[in-house]
């Protein structure tokens, strides 16, 4: 999934956006760890030692070379470092397009309060890895980016369709699929959009309808085929007329 352009290599609310995936703090590792508050934003810890190394080794890169290992729950989670001591845990949820930093400590060889046995003691006691509440912010805030991102894109995206030759195809808020057709009626003085897009899940259809309302408000109606072509397997499409004087 890639990320709105305009978003990349920035913080929103609770992540640093990535162009692959986007780079979050688990809230029991801001809480415990970090010492911030469990909902705080990205940009108020960007200054941590741990934090920039996070941002840098995790640009680009899913994983290191090395592992947090042996852990209880059998995950793969990878060491991260920055500086003599500072030492975290990373896990890469691939289905999700994201990396969370799970655990910090300082590396303290052979003490109690080493980083190493911590972070396991945390896996072990079903503390280390992110639940449900952290998936259910990240899909929150998700939710808000792309509402943004799409007010922003409808005008280019409506002035790029215009200037087509036949239906405009094009990636809506870095995640959403669409095909685009207008066409002009002259003699009417009515121009007609038609829009395209894949909807096999209810976060599809939920951003199609959020992809509709910023292209033109009003009445949408769904329609069986695009104007030059059948719909493919999964795709829904919907038309609404303009006439002139009404915005598009």
């Amino acid at each position: 999934m890639d990320r709105p352009s305009s978003l990349v290599g920035k913080t929103a609310e609770g992540a640093y956006v990535c162009e692959k995936w986007e780079l979050r703090v688990t809230t029991r590792c801001l809480d415990e760890d970090l010492n911030a508050a469990g909902d705080a934003g990205f940009e108020a810890i960007s200054g941590l030692e741990i934090i920039k190394a996070f941002k840098k080794d995790r640009l680009t890169e899913a994983t290191s070379s090395r592992q947090v290992s042996p852990l209880t729950s059998g995950r793969e989670v990878w060491r991260l470092g920055y500086g003599d001591d500072h030492r975290g845990a990373t896990l890469y949820d691939a289905d999700e397009a994201v990396i969370w930093l799970v655990a910090y400590g300082r590396h303290r060889s052979g003490r109690a309060d080493d980083f190493f046995p911590y972070c396991k003691q945390l896996d072990a006691d079903g503390r280390l890895l992110p639940v449900h509440a952290d998936y259910e912010r990240m899909f929150q805030e998700r939710d808000r980016r792309f509402v943004h991102a799409v007010r922003i894109e409808a005008p280019l995206i409506l002035c790029e369709a215009r200037a087509t030759d036949g239906e405009y195809r094009c990636m809506v808020g870095g995640e959403l699929g669409a095909g685009i057709s207008i066409e002009v009626d002259d003699e009417l003085d009515a121009t007609a959009i038609t829009v395209a897009f894949t909807a096999t899940d209810l976060e599809t259809v939920e951003q199609g309808q959020v992809l509709l309302a910023a292209l033109s408000p009003g009445e949408w109606e769904m329609v069986p085929r695009m104007p030059s072509r059948d719909l493919e397997l999964g795709e829904v499409a919907f038309t609404i007329t303009l006439v002139s004087g009404q915005a598009a």
